[in-house]
């Protein structure tokens, strides 16, 4: 620490100038020689002692500029030295969150191998990334590619409430990076020159910035992360290298999320037809009469079989008689309620269906549309325009049986019925 000087005497040089021009001006006024030699003694010892103090003023001086150089000196060092360490807090500081980040990755990463819900997994995923990159006034996206149509589309995003419903989906960014499935970092969307869009796109949207990133399985892109902020230069490269580490975990986790998602649906669903398994319908229509007991709501079961399907295998063959099964189910698929029913291959070229919350009264429109729309269906075969019809039966829970059992039993009868009647009817008492 540099103390401060204390000011010496004489240190003003007006001092010595007031003592030099005395020491000559009274002698010329008053004549030398009249001086006695007491007196020149004392002028002599007067300007001995002037001139020693100008010597020790002169050192003083030159030591005093002496310790404001090395107090510059100092000071400069001092100087440098806490840049350095504003820049070494700096990296510290940096450092630390990248440890933070990464560490977090592998905590994640165990949560997702975990998860075989895509849906769960979706969400976990822009959960964690809207966390730590876009914060509040941004939004993460996630574009899955659908592999019959070779296009995005948005399975999930998170965050910006402001924007218009209408707006997300994938734009001229997502493009870019599909077509070179390469990661993208943009500061500016507006003063970007790779990009020439219309700046009240942006401003719909409160887009000012974004990371986006493809989702590879192998070479196989599966999909895009995207993170979006309305604030420009919201986003580093640091954030988009984060990303793209984030991004190898995600698809594999999707990956493995969807395919086994695919198996559990290859168990429960009829290889030909896609309707659910006669098992996987038993299951469900066991819940059913729980959950319809408990709240006291009603169901209906609807079977339906193909009026002389041998006829259709004898004179076409089984191939044909496939194709057959497969437009009938097609038939049931567009007719049945979504959400509401669930259709199933019964055995052989018969299929039930449950409509939940359905009385008999509306189930029985849905059986009298089915059968009009397999009847006026044309089903080509072997080069040949054919058509088919369905005979149904039709009943209900709790007015016709409160077990499963029963109600099989009850619908069976009536479909029996339907085709002891003359085929290509709908029965339902």
């Amino acid at each position: 620490m540099i103390r401060p000087q204390k000011k010496l005497l004489f240190n003003n040089r007006l001092y010595y100038l007031f003592f030099l021009v005395s020491y000559f001006v009274i002698p010329i006024y008053y004549g030398i020689k009249f001086y006695p030699g007491l007196v020149k003694f004392f002028l002599s010892a007067y300007l001995l002692t002037i001139l020693f103090c100008y010597f020790i003023h002169a050192f003083n001086r030159s030591k005093n500029n002496n310790i404001s150089f090395e107090k510059d000196k100092l000071l400069e060092k001092i100087n440098i030295l806490e840049e350095e360490a504003k820049k070494e807090s700096y990296r510290l500081s940096v450092l630390s969150d990248k440890i933070g980040r990464y560490s977090q990755l592998q905590n994640l990463m165990q949560i997702l191998m975990q998860s075989l819900s895509l849906e769960r997994t979706a969400k976990i995923i822009i959960e964690r990334i809207y966390a730590l990159v876009a914060n509040s006034n941004g939004r993460v996206v996630l574009y899955l590619l659908d592999t019959q149509k070779q296009a995005l589309t948005v399975y999930k995003s998170l965050g910006a409430k402001n924007y218009p419903a209408k707006d997300i989906g994938a734009d001229i960014f997502d493009s870019w990076v599909f077509k070179h499935q390469m990661p993208l970092l943009v500061e500016d969307v507006n003063g970007d020159f790779r990009f020439n869009i219309d700046k009240n796109y942006a401003l719909r949207r409160y887009l000012g910035s974004l990371i986006s990133v493809p989702l590879f399985v192998g070479k196989r892109i599966i999909g895009i992360l995207r993170a979006e902020h309305s604030e420009r230069e919201r986003f580093s490269s640091e954030d988009l290298r984060y990303l793209r580490a984030f991004s190898d975990i995600a698809a594999l986790s999707i990956d493995n999320a969807r395919l086994y998602q695919y198996t559990q649906q290859l168990a429960i669903t009829d290889g030909l037809t896609g309707c659910y398994l006669r098992q996987y319908f038993m299951v469900c229509l066991n819940e059913e009469i729980k959950q319809s007991g408990k709240e006291e709501a009603v169901f209906s079961l609807i079977m339906a079989d193909v009026d002389n399907f041998k006829k259709y295998n004898d004179k076409f063959g089984h191939i044909a008689g496939d194709i057959l099964l497969t437009e009938i189910a097609a038939c049931l698929r567009r007719c049945s309620p979504k959400g509401k029913s669930i259709i199933s291959r019964y055995g052989g070229e018969e299929f039930i269906i449950l409509l939940s919350g359905f009385d008999k009264k509306q189930a029985r429109a849905v059986a009298e549309e089915i059968r009009k729309s397999v009847e006026k269906r044309e089903i080509v075969l072997r080069r040949m325009k054919n058509s088919a019809t369905m005979s149904i039966g039709l009943c209900s829970f709790p007015e016709d049986g409160l077990s499963g059992e029963k109600l099989l039993q009850v619908v069976d009868k009536r479909l029996y019925r339907a085709k002891s009647a003359g085929r290509n009817k709908v029965c339902f008492s």
